[in-house]
């Protein structure tokens, strides 16, 4: 399975974590000119880890965290040059370098 697919059927099975990348992307954009989508995943990490209810005790696979960036992008233009975006292999020998190299079949998925 490619790593788009994969990360359409994780997003869909972890809507807790796209509300949180939301949330928290909004925080460091008023706060901030540039940011990365790291420094969200592990910030929802802590979250998760502190919080008393086992249920949010997340597992945030750092396989996709380009795909989220992307994502956030894709939703909200304002984060458009927010993150610097990383070439990422799809597809075997595709390459995916920016938001256009997916049509927006793909991303109306989400």
């Amino acid at each position: 399975m490619s790593i788009e697919r994969e990360f359409v059927a994780y997003y869909h099975a972890n809507p807790q974590i796209w509300q949180s990348i939301q949330h928290y992307a909004e925080q460091l954009y008023q706060a901030r000119s540039r940011g990365g989508m790291r420094t969200i995943i592990e910030r929802i990490r802590w979250d998760s880890q502190i919080q008393q209810n086992p249920n949010h005790n997340l597992k945030i696979s750092d396989r996709y965290t380009s795909m989220w960036a992307r994502l956030l992008i894709w939703k909200k233009p304002k984060f458009n040059g927010f993150f610097s975006l990383k070439r990422v292999p799809v597809d075997g020998n595709a390459i995916l370098d920016d938001l256009n190299s997916w049509n927006s079949q793909y991303w109306n998925q989400f």
